[in-house]
């Protein structure tokens, strides 16, 4: 589950270092996105010192309060890099994002902690009480640990969200009794005298691992620039080990803090040198070792799912040959998966559905099917697959092992631009070249959840109001009939929320039901969803004006993306759009269209379509 975010880093990491050859530096300002954490102090040491200009590299340092929207803007692609932490590249990753590790950057032993108010002594002693933490991130995860360390779950307490700063806070304000947090909120909360740590990243040492990780095209196209951003961090390191003091003041005025704070802050902190990365990127069950650590995290979200706990004993676990005890002495292999097994997945996956799942990709496939397995009362993954190989008729198993495969991350509004460019250029030139017909004809080809038909929809409604009377025909389609179901529901949590609509959208567009998010009826009944497997025949599709297919092709083969590009030019309207995922192109795949020369946005018409109207 680690091969890719760990084994393919190493060679960026050391090799890279070795010798990465002239050109690809990047030519405007790089953004790294960081938590408010101590740990990140070398970056701002860095930045302030002029260490990055020094190396070649042009970086912007950006501090959020919160994890949750340092990932939404990263994985939204508003910076190149992000000071993340093991568990969130973890679930990035498997949520579609590909990114990968350049360095190791600390360990917390100590500055991660659960702390309570009076009278609360123990782990155990959180059973009924109000837990602030915030939802689907680090402090979700550790607390979770420590629940299950001792024989607890999140169902045993009363959960109260906020971010680290706000948990704290409503500690001291007794609107908790329990605040999961870290420094600097940690340290200011412990001396006000409201509350004493009960459980700390002490005792879980190598637990909460935090590292600097980028955009894989970003480090694919610009190899100089991260050499220069890793030479100028190890340079920072020496400026810190060297001039503390002036290094925590640096710091400190980001922080609102002082350096003497900070330093005491920096206590609870394990920062990773050179020799102490080399050390991170070398294959070990330890938690110390990215390997060892990512593992650990991915037993831990495959056992309780993405955040949330159940009471799936660890015992149940898949190990590989010589068992627990084999792995955390190092004996292990480190993939379970057998080769046989995935290449089969392979075939029945690329088959069904044109996905092609690449060697190195068994992490992935052993994460997402691990669950089927055990759904349909199976031991093992080799289990289920044998019962695949065995019985041709299982038509509905075979159905839920694609789905399962398939990627399904989306978020409302998802990278901005495209949207942008719907509003100003296509919107209004189909606007004015359909003025007789007064209809406009809309399909989201791989529509996954929904966000991507109703974030089009919600701009339609918002900005063109005088389209109220036309005749607006939106089809939304996946190869999952899952995802389509909860589609149609168009019912969200916060944390998907908060990766996507505008403020105003939320009031306008959205009920509130419980701790969820409803799409409004007004919006859902403008929106179609139907089950179309882009492989196989597709039932009767009407001439379309807009054609989303966006981050989809680019698990097929050249095949399959040519055939699914010719068959969309012929249902596209001479003057319609396609758009297409950042990533993906029509070129040296189909003769059929222009790319409409706007920056960013991968939108594409026809040959020798009509001119452009814009706003």
């Amino acid at each position: 589950m680690h091969k890719k975010l760990a084994v393919l880093l190493v060679a960026l990491l050391f090799t890279g270092n070795a010798g990465w050859t002239a050109g690809g530096k990047y030519p405007g300002k790089v953004v790294i996105g960081t938590e408010t954490w101590p740990g990140y102090i070398l970056l701002y040491v860095a930045q302030s010192k002029g260490f990055f200009k020094e190396a070649g590299a042009d970086v912007e340092v950006k501090k959020y309060l919160g994890l949750g929207q340092v990932s939404k803007d990263y994985t939204a692609g508003k910076m190149q890099g992000r000071a993340n932490l093991t568990l969130d590249a973890f679930n990035e990753e498997v949520g579609g994002f590909d990114h990968k590790i350049i360095l190791a950057i600390d360990y917390s032993a100590g500055s991660d902690a659960i702390a309570a108010r009076k009278g609360i002594n123990s782990v155990k002693d959180f059973k009924g009480q109000k837990v602030g933490f915030e939802r689907d991130t680090l402090e979700e995860f550790f607390v979770s640990w420590a629940l299950k360390e001792n024989g607890l779950s999140l169902a045993d307490i009363v959960p109260v969200y906020g971010d680290p700063d706000a948990t704290g806070k409503m500690l001291q304000e007794g609107k908790v009794d329990v605040a999961v947090t870290h420094d600097p909120f940690l340290s200011k909360l412990v001396q006000s005298g409201a509350a004493h740590v009960v459980y700390s990243s002490k005792d879980a040492p190598g637990l909460i691992t935090d590292i600097l990780t980028f955009d894989a095209k970003f480090v694919k196209q610009y190899p100089e620039t991260i050499q220069a951003i890793t030479n100028a961090y190890f340079k920072a390191m020496d400026f810190y080990k060297s001039n503390p003091h002036e290094a925590a003041a640096i710091l400190a005025k980001e922080f609102d803090d002082t350096p003497d704070g900070i330093l005491d802050q920096m206590k609870g902190i394990t920062m990773l040198d050179k020799g102490a990365n080399v050390k991170a990127f070398t294959q070990s069950s330890s938690l110390e070792s990215l390997y060892g650590n990512m593992r650990k995290i991915g037993e831990f979200v495959l056992q309780h799912g993405k955040m949330g706990i159940t009471d799936q004993d660890p015992s149940d676990r898949d190990f590989p040959p010589g068992g627990p005890d084999a792995l955390a002495e190092g004996r292990g292999v480190y993939l379970i998966m057998q080769e046989a097994d995935f290449e089969y997945i392979q075939r029945l996956v690329g088959e069904s559905s044109g996905i092609v799942l690449e060697k190195g990709k068994e992490y992935l496939a052993e994460l997402r099917l691990t669950p089927l397995a055990r759904k349909k009362g199976h031991n093992s993954l080799h289990d289920l697959i044998e019962v695949l190989r065995c019985d041709a008729s299982l038509k509905g198993l075979k159905t839920e092992v694609v789905e399962a495969m398939a990627t399904n991350e989306t978020t409302f509004f998802r990278d901005n631009h495209p949207f942008d460019v719907l509003r100003t250029i296509v919107l209004p030139t189909l606007t004015q070249n359909r003025a007789r017909e007064q209809r406009l004809s809309f399909w989201c080809a791989a529509s996954s959840t929904g966000q991507e038909p109703y974030s089009v929809a919600m701009l339609i409604r918002e900005h063109f109001p005088e389209l109220a009377s036309w005749r607006i025909e939106f089809l939304a389609s996946d190869l999952s009939q899952g995802v389509l179901a909860r589609a149609a529901e168009g019912i969200y949590s916060t944390l998907e929320i908060n990766r996507g609509p505008p403020a105003a959208y939320l009031q306008k567009y959205f009920e509130k039901r419980g701790d969820t998010w409803q799409v409004k009826e007004t919006i859902r009944r403008m929106v179609d969803f139907r089950q179309i497997n882009l492989m196989n025949e597709w039932p009767q599709v009407m001439m379309q004006d807009v054609i989303f297919i966006r981050n989809v092709m680019i698990y097929f083969d050249v095949p399959a993306k040519q055939r699914i590009l010719s068959r969309m030019a012929a249902l596209l309207r001479p003057d319609g759009f396609l758009f297409l995922g950042g990533a993906e192109t029509t070129l040296n795949l189909s003769d059929a269209f222009d790319r409409l020369p706007v920056s960013l946005t991968s939108c594409f018409r026809p040959k020798n379509a009509v001119a452009l109207h814009g706003r």
